[in-house]
């Protein structure tokens, strides 16, 4: 029995990156056999190159798909967090399937083109998979998202927190920490709505402050020009005490050597929260949300979080209440005991339920006992069924024919 991971993505940086790089580190250091299937020249090969990680890499330049059963076997098991339509491509050899919860749309295992979504189908997906132990979450957002959708109460909850390595010390606990004159916040996350709402929301609360302290605010994105779409930065360019500071693609080995020199306070999610509280930095979990945050929300620090949860969605579900900026801040900024207590206990949360060897054995248990594969899907994700790939071709050849007399239509009138 192999692992198998397919991502589309040759360059995309974010915590689904992470996670596969995490998680097939450690499968390599374990003994497991691993296959991804990306690129060649991509990022996730080039980091795990870094680490002296080799694993077999099905290039999607490259691959023929006719030769499928060659690289990919009905022992294997097939790692997703989506239900993509070139999953078609595996159904001859069919392999099992996991299907690892680690977003906010679980419940669109069935929806379809144009808007179309099909709920009998999708709550009979969800239970064929939970009834094949096919299906685990990385925290409650999942389980509570079919509750409200489905009506389906599961029972049996079978959680993998998201991994992340770990360092064998907290490392940020024995760096010199001087807040007398400036505080060091970061920021990590994609430039999309759902993640710079939040930011806003920190930025907006620190300003309401006005601290005699100086407040340096240092975010990372994938693009800084898509943030100042979302985020209009000129309206805090007066504030004297907030600077804010923007980087952008940083790798995901930088990280590390990043967050060590720029951060005494990490704000974040997924993740982007795991990766600074595992090295002691005194992390706080935001929530997501595509929409203004309410101006009474409050923070709360990793190490407060349940069900193994990184943030939630507050646009669909209410928020934890817990401190204010102003408090949090102060007791960052005056105390140098809570600061050690809050880098302690963010480093120990993480190592207790996020470290990815133990995280290891765990999958594998799982995997022991998953029988739906992905062949099993066709009947209830309309992107497999024959009717779909009917109207591709009739599509494919009614536009091939458009084309055909668009041309002849042209080569006329120049002639």
């Amino acid at each position: 029995m192999r692992i198998c991971f397919f991502f589309e993505y040759r360059d995309l940086k974010g915590g689904y990156t992470n996670l596969i790089i995490s998680l097939i580190k450690e499968l390599y250091i374990q003994g497991i056999e691993t296959v991804l299937f990306n690129f060649k020249d991509g990022l996730i090969a080039n980091e795990l190159l870094k680490s002296g990680v080799e694993i077999n890499i099905v290039d999607l330049d490259t691959l023929d798909w006719k030769e499928i059963d060659e690289q990919i076997f009905s022992t294997d098991i097939l790692l997703i967090s989506i239900f993509l339509e070139v999953y078609h491509n595996f159904f001859n050899v069919n392999p099992r399937i996991l299907y690892y919860d680690i977003n906010d749309n679980i419940c669109d295992v069935s929806k379809y083109k144009f808007g179309l979504s099909f709920h009998g189908l999708g709550k009979k997906f969800i239970q064929e998979l939970l009834k094949n132990k096919s299906l685990i979450f990385m925290d409650n957002t999942g389980i509570d998202n079919l509750k409200n959708t489905f009506k389906l109460d599961i029972k049996e909850k079978v959680y993998l927190p998201l991994p992340v390595e770990m360092p064998e010390e907290n490392i940020f606990i024995s760096k010199p920490l001087n807040c007398s004159s400036s505080l060091n916040i970061t920021y990590i996350g994609r430039s999309v709505s759902w993640k710079m709402m939040p930011l806003k929301k920190i930025i907006d609360d620190c300003v309401l402050l006005k601290f005699d302290k100086k407040i340096i605010i240092t975010v990372v994105v994938d693009s800084i020009t898509e943030l100042k779409k979302i985020i209009n930065l000129d309206t805090y360019i007066n504030i004297k005490f907030i600077k804010i500071i923007l980087f952008e693609n940083l790798l995901p080995s930088q990280l590390q050597a990043f967050l060590l020199t720029t951060s005494d306070l990490h704000f974040g999610m997924g993740t982007a929260a795991l990766d600074a509280a595992k090295l002691g930095i005194p992390t706080i979990l935001i929530d997501a949300s595509p929409n203004p945050f309410p101006e009474d929300y409050t923070y709360s620090w990793i190490f407060q979080s349940k069900d193994f949860s990184l943030g939630k969605f507050i646009n669909k579900v209410k928020f934890e209440k817990g401190i204010t900026m102003d408090a949090l801040l102060s007791s960052i900024i005056n105390s140098a005991e809570a600061r050690s207590d809050y880098s302690i206990k963010s480093y120990e949360y993480v190592a207790r339920y996020h470290s990815v060897k133990n995280i290891i054995p765990k999958l594998l248990d799982i995997v022991k006992n998953t029988e739906f594969r992905i062949k099993d899907a066709r009947p209830y994700n309309l992107y497999f069924s024959r009717i779909h790939h009917i109207l591709k071709d009739v599509l494919r050849n009614f536009i091939r024919k458009v084309l055909k007399f668009k041309a002849s239509e042209i080569f006329r009138n120049v002639n």
